[in-house]
């Protein structure tokens, strides 16, 4: 809850710190970015008549929050939200909060480099990493932007709930994202 009163507090400075300008001028941006997949799968043995099937629910939200200098910099925050269903047998939950930085504009290419600095995922926590994201945004009027990205994360967890013997558990994931964002 700290974390998000934080979180509060930085977009409340930035916000009324700047005026929007746009094509090469400085604001700030808030952006929404969402990932979501259906997975099904089947199993069945050979010489066994039995069958088993199992779907599996992932979405992923990122907010994001930043200030993008004259010169096309970006500096900002991210919070990131996930919710893993194995339907009917298991349900696992996550978060990461971080920093970004990287080059963008309002509309075109960018990249970002997310630092990672506190996850958890499940029965894991105490994760850090890195969060690498590649895209393209695209004006929809004055304000609205949307845009696809590609996002690579790589996470290293050190404490399980589970298991007290756990050096490390490393998750390495690619995924596209949609994102729609704000212009103040």
């Amino acid at each position: 809850m700290k974390k998000f009163k934080t979180l509060i507090l930085l977009s409340g400075i930035l916000i009324s710190s700047v005026s929007f300008a746009r094509f090469g001028g400085d604001g700030v941006l808030l952006d929404v970015n969402l990932y979501y997949v259906l997975a099904k799968s089947e199993t069945k043995l050979a010489g066994q008549g039995t069958q088993q099937s199992s779907d599996l629910q992932s979405t992923i939200y990122d907010l994001k929050l930043g200030y993008i200098f004259p010169i096309s910099w970006y500096v900002g925050i991210i919070h990131s939200s996930r919710s893993d269903s194995l339907l009917y047998h298991y349900d696992s939950y996550g978060s990461s909060d971080g920093i970004s930085v990287g080059y963008m504009s309002y509309t075109g290419p960018y990249f970002m480099v997310h630092y990672l600095y506190q996850s958890n995922r499940g029965e894991y926590s105490r994760g850090t990493g890195v969060q690498i994201d590649v895209g393209c945004k695209f004006e929809a009027n004055d304000h609205w932007v949307f845009g696809l990205e590609m996002s690579q994360r790589n996470l290293t967890y050190q404490k399980s709930d589970t298991n007290a013997s756990l050096d490390y558990y490393k998750v390495a994931e690619v995924f596209p994202m949609a994102s729609i964002g704000y212009l103040f």
